[in-house]
C-alpha cells in the first residue's frame, strides 16, 4: 500500500540505496519523512519513495549500491589482492608501529582511479602522510590533486558513516573505480567515546564496504584498548580472517 510506513532499512531496500543515502537526503529536506518515538526514527511511507525517484532518477541512480556478489576485481595491498567490499582491522603497538602498516596499504593505492582516505587525528594522520614522503615513489603531484583526501573523524558514528558515504559518492562520481580507506580507531575512540566507536564499526559493512567498491583497514592500537575491546574488534572484522594474519600485525 501507497500509506504504509516503512523504516530506515526497508526504504533502502525499497530504492536499493543505503541507509546513509537516506539519512543525508532527509537531513537536507529533500525526502519527506516521518519521526517517531522517544528515538525520532525514520519512518518513509512508499508514496513519497516513488516521488522522489520520479522526481530525481538521476540521483537514485547515483546512489545504488552494487551488491557485495558484484565485487568480482580485487586491489593490491602492498601486493597481496584483496577483494573490493572488504572491512579490515590491522593491530600495532604504538604510533610508530601504525605507519608500517598505513603506508604500505595507502602507498599502492595512490595512483589515478583510486580514492585514498586517511582517517584520524592530526598527529596520526603526520605519521601516515610523513611515511608516505618518504617513499621514492611517492607521487606528490597526484596527492596534490586530490587523490588523498585528509580529515578527522565527525561526532558520532551516524554522521561519519553519512560523511564517509558522500566522499565515496563523491569520488565515484567524479571517475574513481575503486577507493581504499585508512581509519584510526582510537582517534575516534577519544573524540567520540567507545560506544561510537562499536556502533561505528557494527555499521560499516552495511552502509559501505558492502555498498562501495571500497577496501577498509581500521588500525587498532593494541597500547592504547583492552584485550576485550580487540576480541569486539576482530568480531567485526572478519574478513580480517581470509587473508595472513601477519599481515595486519604490527
Amino acid at each position: 500500500m501507497a500509506d504504509e510506513l516503512l523504516d530506515i532499512t526497508q526504504a533502502a531496500e525499497f530504492l536499493r540505496v543505503s541507509e546513509t543515502s537516506l539519512r543525508r537526503w532527509t537531513n537536507e529536506g529533500r525526502l519527506a519523512c516521518l519521526r517517531v518515538g522517544r528515538r525520532r526514527e525514520r519512518r518513509f511511507r512508499r508514496n513519497d519513495l516513488m516521488l522522489f525517484m520520479e522526481s530525481q532518477p538521476a540521483e537514485v541512480e547515483r546512489a545504488i549500491s552494487p551488491v557485495r556478489a558484484e565485487f568480482r576485481h580485487h586491489m593490491p595491498i602492498d601486493g597481496l589482492p584483496v577483494a573490493l567490499g572488504t572491512h579490515l582491522c590491522g593491530f600495532h603497538e604504538g604510533d610508530a608501529a601504525a605507519a608500517k602498516l598505513g603506508v604500505p596499504f595507502l602507498a599502492s593505492g595512490l595512483r589515478p582511479g583510486t580514492a585514498c582516505f586517511l582517517l584520524g587525528d592530526e598527529a596520526f594522520r603526520q605519521s601516515i602522510v610523513g611515511g608516505l614522503r618518504r617513499l621514492p615513489t611517492w607521487p606528490e603531484k597526484y596527492a596534490g590533486e586530490g587523490g588523498l583526501v585528509e580529515g578527522d573523524y565527525a561526532d558520532s558514528a551516524e554522521a561519519q558513516l553519512e560523511r564517509l558515504a558522500r566522499l565515496l559518492d563523491d569520488a565515484l562520481a567524479a571517475g574513481a573505480s575503486a577507493a581504499r580507506v585508512l581509519g584510526s580507531t582510537s582517534s575516534f575512540h577519544r573524540k567520540a567515546g567507545a560506544g561510537e566507536l562499536r556502533a561505528y564499526e557494527a555499521g560499516f559493512d552495511a552502509q559501505i564496504s558492502r555498498r562501495y567498491p571500497v577496501v577498509t583497514l581500521c588500525l587498532y592500537d593494541a597500547v592504547y584498548f583492552s584485550g576485550g575491546d580487540t576480541i569486539a574488534a576482530l568480531k567485526l572484522h572478519q574478513d580480517s580472517f581470509a587473508y595472513p594474519p601477519e599481515r595486519w600485525l604490527a
